[in-house]
């Protein structure tokens, strides 16, 4: 079952008339890295959202504040953190913007490493007991097999992905057939053998149960987009922001590509009747939304707020980039990313946050390698 189905068959009829609460912060976010169906990309690795939590009496000084510092830095609201980051005084330009804006605001960040996106992926399909005699039902909700799970199959052939991701965009049961028998023979191969096993007693009824998801979801009138691997992301932001904010609207950046599946996602969610899916791990999928209470999209241009977001989101993505590269890191980059990265970098390796980006608010989707090579670059330049 995809996630699509999961969340339908879920709310079902017990999705109500939408109601509203009062808010106490307004949630300005951006996104970065959607390739749409075909996503993996080398050269695009990483899916992101990142932003700024504002309180509502904030707001206008924070908007204030921006604008007095783009006349000074004489630059405009057309210019995207992708360009600035790339001079030194677009830099420093990035680092005067968010040291402002995280002096009065929550920075968020959802950062998804697609490679690993792609195990989680591959365990759901290729371990789903619906199908797969040798996978005891109760293990898909257990996070510790599923982790162990994907964190095995990351160490496939960089062909391996290519081919399951692009099988999926296909939307070809035979052909993800063939990508499971690529990483069959891949765990196989690094004496994996029960793992390799395991997986291979579910590929004969693999290609009848894809068909039939296929079918089932080409008929169902779900949104364009939702095909995509992007879809668990933007529904997982949702969860995130319910789960560790306060009462909050959400404002995204203008995103044409997604738009559907960002509200689709956000409906069922928000108005259903209040319910947690469990889960083992102690958390759970939340139903009948308190505290995320509206979502619409804004132009960048206009709204500071979004522009501060894009450049978070750049300079924390630029960041990861160069540290899995090697490449060099300046300290403006690095101070730019500490506001939306460095944190969460620093407790996923177990040590004490940093005071000075206190109030982070983010989850990181990738394989422990991955998010030691970029931790490290914070600590040892």
């Amino acid at each position: 079952m995809t996630y699509a189905e999961t969340v339908a068959a879920f709310v079902g009829d017990r999705v109500l008339t939408a109601k509203h609460w009062p808010t106490t912060h307004t949630l300005f976010c951006d996104e970065t890295g959607n390739s749409g169906s075909k996503f993996y990309l080398p050269d695009q690795p990483i899916y992101a959202e990142g932003g700024w939590l504002v309180a509502h009496g904030r707001r206008a000084p924070l908007e204030a504040t921006i604008l007095e510092i783009e006349q000074r830095f004489r630059f405009t609201p057309k210019t995207k953190g992708t360009k600035l980051k790339d001079s030194a005084g677009g830099r420093k330009y990035l680092a005067t913007v968010l040291a402002a804006v995280g002096r009065a605001a929550t920075p968020f960040f959802y950062l998804v490493e697609k490679k690993y996106f792609i195990c989680a992926k591959a365990v759901s399909t290729f371990f789903d007991p619906n199908y797969n005699r040798a996978v005891d039902s109760i293990e898909t909700f257990d996070p510790r097999i599923l982790k162990l799970r994907a964190d095995t199959l990351y160490l496939a052939p960089e062909a391996v992905f290519v081919a399951f991701a692009e099988a999926f965009r296909q939307q070809d049961p035979a052909k993800v057939t063939s990508a499971g028998q690529m990483w069959a023979k891949a765990l196989a191969d690094r004496g994996e053998a029960g793992l390799a096993m395991q997986l291979r007693s579910g590929l004969s009824e693999l290609p009848r149960h894809l068909q039939n998801e296929f079918s089932v979801l080409a008929a169902a009138g779900l949104p364009r987009g939702w095909d995509s691997l992007n879809a668990p992301s933007v529904a997982q932001v949702f969860q995130l922001i319910e789960r560790t904010g306060p009462p909050c609207d959400l404002v995204h950046d203008q995103c044409e590509s997604l738009a559907d599946s960002y509200r689709y996602f956000f409906d069922r969610y928000r108005n259903a009747t209040p319910a947690v899916l469990p889960r083992l791990d102690s958390s759970g999928e939340i139903f009948g939304f308190q505290r995320l209470n509206s979502l619409t999209f804004g132009d960048s241009e206009s709204l500071p707020l979004l522009r501060a977001s894009d450049y978070l989101l750049a300079s924390c993505v630029d960041f990861a980039r160069r540290a899995i590269a090697q490449e060099e890191i300046s300290a403006e980059l690095r101070s730019c990313a500490a506001h939306g990265l460095g944190r969460m970098m620093t407790e996923a390796r177990g040590a004490e946050p940093d005071p000075a980006v206190a109030g982070q608010i983010g989850e990181i989707m990738a394989s422990d390698v991955w998010i030691n090579r970029v931790a490290l670059r914070f600590s040892h330049p």
